[in-house]
């Protein structure tokens, strides 16, 4: 079978031969068609033409026709991404889907003719696997492609070639509706325990360094830490005490002070951290007033693991880890969240800016043709 000839000039390859740029372009639509006929590729669509034994590629330069390993030499020369960006072309192409290259992307088309638009499938970002990803400026392209309908993914090349693959959206779910009722019944039942008992006290004492907190009070039947443990899993019951995390602890004297108003002589504080309320509090607080359910995630190498609903042998379906910079080693990125994967949960990573928080959610997937997340 004849080979077509592709000219390669600077960092571009050009077929000539109107027909001949029409059958390459036909299989998969690499290049750009030039006006009048004729088709421009580039360095990395034209290794992988090459590779796949359609074309052969001419040095006019040296007039002389380059085999794979010249070529491939002279485009990491050439190219200083050519490396990662044919992997993961490579990678796309070989799983099915038809590939478009710009300069920051690799635009990904199901492989339907007829549903091929100038909107892709999804958007790939490409690195290597010893390099940093800015996850805020990841969150904002996440958002914008949203709201186009595409999905944004990430392939990392490792040092042998393979790739693995990232998808990322912009998180605002919201806990259920279940939590939401519980929470109402858990304030109303402890809003009655307190109307009961007049002279009920609760009693507070955090431990330092935020290691967390002892909840204990004075009603006989330790009704109090039965409904804060047994109504929305409120720590874990030593003795008729109640062990509570560190912002578990500080969300519950909130609740007592302000939710329920009471007395400085109904709560009994000891060693409460007098500094300003940290990130990681104002977190917590937030996932509680959006429904969820956090719970420390340190076992799982995260701040919190995050329910959504809560029933018996549920497993929570987050976890949510606050990033102090904007950038992380994708070494980290896949520890964390190949982890999360393996415990049945989703990674989220949380940013903060003016008093709120962002939320970026990270899933690895296996890209398929048909295949809509």
């Amino acid at each position: 079978m004849k080979k077509i000839r592709v000219t390669l000039r600077g960092k571009e390859a050009y077929i000539k031969d109107t027909k001949e740029a029409h059958k390459i372009h036909a299989k998969g639509y690499p290049g750009v068609p030039l006006p009048g006929g004729g088709l421009k590729l580039s360095l990395v669509e034209t290794a992988y033409l090459l590779l796949k034994g359609s074309v052969e590629v001419y040095l006019k330069k040296e007039k002389r026709v380059l085999d794979m390993g010249e070529f491939l030499f002279y485009s990491s020369q050439a190219e200083r991404k050519f490396g990662k960006s044919f992997a993961a072309y490579r990678e796309i192409r070989e799983r099915g889907f038809f590939v478009k290259i710009e300069e920051n992307y690799l635009n990904i088309f199901q492989p339907d003719i007829k549903k091929l638009r100038k909107i892709p499938y999804a958007k790939l970002l490409v690195f290597e696997e010893n390099e940093e990803i800015d996850l805020v400026e990841v969150l904002k392209e996440a958002r914008r492609f949203q709201r186009l309908g595409i999905l944004l993914f990430a392939g990392v090349v490792d040092a042998e070639g393979d790739v693995t693959y990232f998808r990322f959206s912009d998180f605002r779910e919201e806990g259920s509706i279940q939590l939401k009722k519980l929470h109402l019944s858990f304030l109303q039942r402890l809003k009655e325990l307190f109307s009961e008992d007049k002279d009920l006290t609760v009693r507070f004492s955090f431990y330092p360094e935020k290691g967390g907190c002892l909840l204990s009070s004075t009603h006989p039947e330790h009704k109090l830490e039965a409904i804060l443990h047994h109504t929305l899993f409120f720590g874990k019951m030593v003795g008729d005490a109640l062990k509570l995390g560190f912002y578990e602890g500080r969300y519950l004297l909130e609740i007592f002070k302000k939710k329920l108003a009471l007395s400085s002589d109904q709560i009994v504080v000891a060693g409460e951290d007098e500094q300003e309320i940290g990130e990681l509090e104002r977190l917590y607080f937030q996932l509680r007033k959006k429904n969820f359910l956090p719970k420390t995630g340190f076992k799982y190498g995260s701040h919190f693991r995050v329910y959504k609903k809560l029933e018996e042998g549920h497993h929570a379906e987050y976890l949510v880890h606050l990033l102090e910079k904007k950038r992380l080693p994708l070494f980290t990125l896949e520890a964390m969240v190949r982890l999360a994967t393996s415990v049945n949960k989703e990674m989220v990573f949380a940013f903060s800016k003016d008093e709120e928080f962002s939320y970026l959610k990270v899933v690895r997937v296996v890209p398929a043709p048909g295949k809509v997340g």
